[in-house]
């Protein structure tokens, strides 16, 4: 859902805006070295580690290097300290989808006669 609503609001955004892709390409980017592909996200200091863990790619992949890559690695729960505490990042995706569903449906007729 994250990823379809980024590609729903970024489908608009590059129609409209012709440099977003290069600004998009450095925003992924960072985000590559923000969230935890490389490290795992117990690595981050305690005091962030709340904050970090509210960022959805970064629960997401907790959370998945548990389940398939290391079943002793904390869950995203874990990490972030209680279970509840992921209906952060789970808000964050579905104010994502519904902002890029909003934006995609309410563009979409426009969007021919601007390619």
């Amino acid at each position: 859902m994250l990823s379809l609503g980024v590609g729903m609001t970024l489908s608009v955004l590059f129609i409209r805006y012709r440099d977003v892709q290069p600004i998009w390409e450095v925003v992924t980017q960072m985000l590559f070295y923000a969230s935890p592909v490389l490290y795992v996200a117990t690595l981050v200091p305690e005091d962030y580690q709340r904050p970090y863990l509210a960022n959805p790619i970064a629960a997401i992949l907790t959370q998945v290097r548990h389940s398939v890559v290391d079943p002793s690695a904390p869950s995203a729960a874990t990490a972030i300290g209680e279970p509840a505490r992921l209906l952060i990042p789970l808000a964050i995706v579905l104010a994502v989808f519904a902002f890029g569903l909003w934006l995609f449906n309410r563009r979409a007729a426009r969007i021919a006669e601007e390619l």
